[in-house]
C-alpha cells in the first residue's frame, strides 16, 4: 500500500498510487483555501493471503495525525 494521505485534497495534487475517490465534499474552511475534503478507496492485495486477518492496529507516532478507518471489505 502506498503512503496514506492528507483529506484535504486540491485540484493539483497528484492521485494517491492505488487508488480512486470515493468520495468528496467542502466545508467552510475548504472552500476559503480552495480545497476539497476527498476520501478514497484504496486496493491492498495481501501478501499473505493464506492466513486469517484477526485484527488491525493503529500505533501512535504521538503527532497530530488523526487516522479514521470508513470501511475494509473483502474482495477475492
Amino acid at each position: 500500500m502506498d503512503a496514506l494521505r492528507d483529506w484535504w485534497f486540491t485540484q493539483e495534487d497528484e492521485m494517491p498510487e492505488n487508488a480512486t475517490q470515493a468520495w468528496t465534499g467542502l466545508n467552510d474552511l475548504t472552500e476559503k483555501r480552495g480545497m476539497q475534503i476527498t476520501l478514497f478507496i484504496y486496493k491492498w492485495e495481501n501478501p499473505y493471503a493464506d492466513k486469517t486477518i484477526k485484527s488491525i492496529d493503529y500505533i501512535s507516532t504521538m503527532t497530530n495525525a488523526a487516522p479514521f478507518l470508513i470501511a475494509i471489505s473483502l474482495g477475492e
